[in-house]
């Protein structure tokens, strides 16, 4: 989402990351072979299945970190649900390339951003 200023949200972020691992939630990061460089990461809350971050650093776009990352949380989990903000097309026709379903709608608490709530299970 370019709309969003990233660099902005960096210490909600790094809290909001903490209080999920507090809560037993996984992350897990997309490395750049050649690199080393962190190329994407993700949350999975085994217990219910939501991915509640799922991150790609635009130069990894395209590149197969977030197909990575998904089938991953595939693995570990029997069903999947995340939020997708209405407003990035790009996140939506991911999901539903890789057999996620739109649920229904849904609302950002913390932006009040209109989402989609979306579905997998295997």
């Amino acid at each position: 989402m370019p709309a969003i200023d990233f660099e902005a949200r960096r210490a909600w972020l790094v809290e909001h990351l903490t209080a999920l691992q507090t809560r037993g939630v996984e992350t897990t990061c997309a490395v750049d072979a050649a690199s080393g460089a962190l190329a994407g990461f993700m949350t999975l809350d085994r217990a219910t299945g939501h991915i509640d971050q799922l991150a790609v650093a635009t130069g990894h776009w395209g590149k197969g970190a977030a197909a990575a990352l998904l089938d991953d949380a595939k693995r570990r989990a029997t069903t999947l649900t995340l939020e997708v903000n209405q407003g990035n097309p790009r996140a939506m026709r991911f999901y539903e390339k890789n057999a996620f379903r739109r649920a229904g709608p849904g609302v950002n608490p913390t932006s009040g951003l209109k989402t989609w709530r979306y579905e997998w299970s295997n």
